[in-house]
């Protein structure tokens, strides 16, 4: 038996075992032997749709043998939510757990903004959306900030594709790099287009892009809902506190995940 044929067993256990309290760090366990391992690209089954995943990457792993883990709280809010032709946003797509979610729920009729900025994520991003025929989703490989600008992508080399910041890598002192072309966020929605729904995961970069939002596009026409990733120990400053001090009011927050209605 091959070790591609032992991961593919694994993960038919892994991922079909309910959620139970103590039981996800046992199956963590066996997720984090196979990242090791080295192993190629592989395409399954996630959350009901089609996905080609890397095993060796943290977020590619967790979907891959523990998908029923991926964020359940969120989901359950999201399905709540979104509804059939509605349009969202989402910046910071990565290779497109919560572009798929998002695609579904809205249906053909509605419309989903993914936005990504490094190269490789988005090329995946392209294809998982592409192998479950979500055409209805726009994808533009593109940086977010305040202004038309190039930046540089400070990669993570520890084995997290969702890490990528423009704001500091702190896992190493000399990060690879990728230039980015920018642009503020209200040049990338669509044109009179009005999220119901708008997810930033940008690594410390939300409080810099969301300003720039709000100021550029008429209160009106603002999200919503918002789904905010706030890690007070990488941010560049509160974007919480902003969000607040435009009118919303959070409906939830679930670890560093949080939710935002006006």
């Amino acid at each position: 038996m091959t070790k591609t044929d032992a991961m593919r067993m694994a993960r038919t256990i892994t991922a079909s075992v309910p959620r139970v309290k103590g039981l996800g760090r046992l199956l963590a366990l066996v997720a984090t032997y196979f990242r090791r391992q080295r192993l190629p690209d592989i395409e399954v089954a996630v959350l009901g749709r089609k996905m080609l995943l890397n095993p060796n990457d943290l977020i590619g792993n967790c979907l891959i043998f523990t998908p029923q883990y991926f964020d359940p709280r969120e989901r359950r809010v999201i399905a709540k939510i979104l509804r059939e032709g509605d349009y969202v946003v989402d910046v910071g797509a990565n290779v497109g757990g919560f572009s798929l979610i998002f695609a579904d729920l809205v249906g053909p009729s509605g419309l989903v903004t993914a936005i990504e900025a490094e190269q490789n994520n988005a090329e995946r991003l392209r294809h998982n959306l592409k192998i479950n025929s979500f055409s209805w989703v726009n994808v533009h490989q593109r940086g977010v900030s305040d202004r038309d600008e190039s930046l540089s992508l400070l990669l993570n080399s520890t084995g997290n594709a969702g890490g990528h910041s423009f704001y500091e890598q702190s896992d190493t002192t000399s990060p690879p790099i990728q230039r980015v072309a920018c642009h503020p966020l209200s040049a990338l929605v669509e044109n009179g287009r009005t999220p119901r729904f708008m997810k930033l995961d940008i690594e410390g970069f939300e409080h810099r892009v969301l300003k720039r939002y709000f100021e550029d596009v008429a209160a009106r026409v603002w999200p919503e809902f918002i789904m905010l990733e706030d890690n007070e120990s990488r941010r560049e400053a509160d974007a919480v506190q902003l969000v607040l001090s435009k009118g919303y009011t959070v409906m939830h927050r679930f670890d560093a995940n949080v939710f935002f209605v006006r």
